[in-house]
């Protein structure tokens, strides 16, 4: 997929969600890693477009991974395809490596984390909608363990240890609003 922005080949099948296919890819102009979210059919791409309007409003493409940004999913481009069975929505992310959703979480520790584990990653989800509703008047609308992930890493000093992201913002309204 080419657009004004970089070429994005579709490299593999990463993940199906209930709106959306995951495929990785990698830029060529510069090897970043990315993932391209593609609506599933036509007639959801409204709820795709909306994570795109969502994230730019809240994460702006120029703006720096840091703050409350290290919170969000950083998108890359948005942009509409006709694969011969009609137009859909891509919106391309970077790629989160070693993170790991709270689904991937709870199926490797059938018992349970250690409580303090899961302390931390309770307050950084509050943190997030604490932010998104004060400062963005947004609702995400659909928290599930798929759409929280937590960061792993053996560097006992990488920065991003104990770090979250909410994912999956096609769901979000404003504050006051219906959920669709």
């Amino acid at each position: 997929i080419t657009t004004k922005k970089g070429t994005y080949p579709l490299l593999s099948k990463i993940a199906s969600g209930d709106l959306t296919d995951v495929y990785a890819s990698e830029r060529k102009s510069d090897g970043a890693q990315l993932v391209l979210k593609v609506s599933k059919d036509s007639s959801i791409n409204d709820l795709v477009q909306v994570e795109s309007r969502v994230l730019s409003k809240m994460f702006p493409a120029e703006a720096a991974e840091e703050g409350m940004n290290r919170y969000l999913p950083h998108l890359v481009d948005t942009l509409q395809i006709n694969d011969g069975s009609g137009i859909r929505t891509v919106n391309i992310l970077e790629r989160l490596t070693n993170w790991h959703s709270l689904e991937r979480v709870r199926a490797a520790y059938p018992a349970g984390v250690k409580f303090e584990h899961a302390v931390w990653m309770f307050n950084r989800v509050l943190e997030i909608l604490a932010y998104v509703h004060k400062e963005h008047g947004i609702v995400h609308g659909a928290i599930t363990p798929a759409h929280i992930v937590v960061f792993a890493s053996d560097a006992q000093t990488d920065p991003r240890n104990h770090g979250a992201k909410l994912l999956d913002w096609s769901y979000s309204v404003p504050i006051g609003e219906k959920l669709k």
